[in-house]
Protein backbone atom coordinates (compact mmCIF):
# COMPACT_ATOMS: atom_id res chain seq x y z
CA UNK A 1 0.00 0.00 0.00
CA UNK A 2 1.24 2.96 -1.08
CA UNK A 3 1.25 6.18 1.18
CA UNK A 4 -1.35 8.27 0.03
CA UNK A 5 -3.30 4.96 0.08
CA UNK A 6 -2.80 4.47 3.13
CA UNK A 7 -3.88 8.00 4.22
CA UNK A 8 -7.60 8.00 2.54
CA UNK A 9 -7.88 4.97 4.43
CA UNK A 10 -6.83 6.56 8.28
CA UNK A 11 -8.75 9.59 7.11
CA UNK A 12 -11.84 8.00 5.90
CA UNK A 13 -11.87 5.05 8.79
CA UNK A 14 -15.12 4.95 10.71
CA UNK A 15 -16.49 2.38 13.82
CA UNK A 16 -18.76 2.51 16.00
CA UNK A 17 -17.23 4.26 19.94
CA UNK A 18 -14.04 5.09 18.09
CA UNK A 19 -12.78 8.77 17.87
CA UNK A 20 -10.04 8.85 14.52
CA UNK A 21 -8.23 12.08 15.23
CA UNK A 22 -7.06 12.10 11.90
CA UNK A 23 -10.56 12.82 10.78
CA UNK A 24 -12.70 14.07 14.16
CA UNK A 25 -12.92 17.58 16.23
CA UNK A 26 -13.45 17.36 19.77
CA UNK A 27 -14.43 20.70 21.01
CA UNK A 28 -13.09 20.16 24.54
CA UNK A 29 -9.66 19.03 23.28
CA UNK A 30 -8.85 20.40 20.37
CA UNK A 31 -7.69 24.19 19.37
CA UNK A 32 -10.47 24.85 16.53
CA UNK A 33 -12.54 22.67 14.08
CA UNK A 34 -9.07 22.80 11.72
CA UNK A 35 -7.22 20.60 14.14
CA UNK A 36 -7.80 17.01 12.34
CA UNK A 37 -6.87 18.03 9.08
CA UNK A 38 -3.31 20.10 11.11
CA UNK A 39 -3.10 16.98 12.37
CA UNK A 40 -3.66 14.97 9.19
CA UNK A 41 -1.07 17.40 7.08
CA UNK A 42 1.64 16.40 9.92
CA UNK A 43 1.75 12.78 9.83
CA UNK A 44 1.31 13.01 5.72
CA UNK A 45 4.29 14.99 5.84
CA UNK A 46 6.05 13.23 8.54
CA UNK A 47 5.39 9.72 6.97
CA UNK A 48 6.49 11.40 3.32
CA UNK A 49 10.20 11.96 4.62
CA UNK A 50 10.36 8.86 5.91
CA UNK A 51 9.31 6.80 3.52
CA UNK A 52 13.29 5.70 2.23
CA UNK A 53 14.34 5.68 6.13
CA UNK A 54 16.21 2.46 7.92
CA UNK A 55 14.11 2.26 11.02
CA UNK A 56 11.33 0.94 12.45
CA UNK A 57 7.85 3.06 13.02
CA UNK A 58 6.00 1.89 15.55
CA UNK A 59 2.01 2.09 15.66
CA UNK A 60 0.76 2.71 19.24
CA UNK A 61 -3.33 1.13 20.09
CA UNK A 62 -5.37 1.39 23.01
CA UNK A 63 -4.05 4.73 23.24
CA UNK A 64 -5.70 6.60 26.48
CA UNK A 65 -4.80 10.05 28.74
CA UNK A 66 -1.85 7.99 30.34
CA UNK A 67 0.14 5.60 27.73
CA UNK A 68 -0.61 3.76 24.95
CA UNK A 69 0.19 0.16 24.47
CA UNK A 70 2.12 -1.08 21.30
CA UNK A 71 2.05 -4.80 20.14
CA UNK A 72 -0.86 -5.58 22.98
CA UNK A 73 2.24 -6.01 25.71
CA UNK A 74 4.45 -3.06 25.79
CA UNK A 75 3.63 -0.45 27.49
CA UNK A 76 5.05 2.95 26.08
CA UNK A 77 3.96 5.85 28.43
CA UNK A 78 5.63 8.04 26.51
CA UNK A 79 3.54 8.11 23.63
CA UNK A 80 1.09 11.09 23.07
CA UNK A 81 -0.88 11.57 20.42
CA UNK A 82 -0.47 15.06 19.90
CA UNK A 83 -3.76 17.78 20.17
CA UNK A 84 -3.48 20.48 18.27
Amino acid sequence: MDLNTFMKHLHTYRAPRVFNPWREYEPGLDIGPSAPEIRYHNLQRYLELRLNAHYLFIAARKCGPKKCWVSGTISAPAIRIPLC
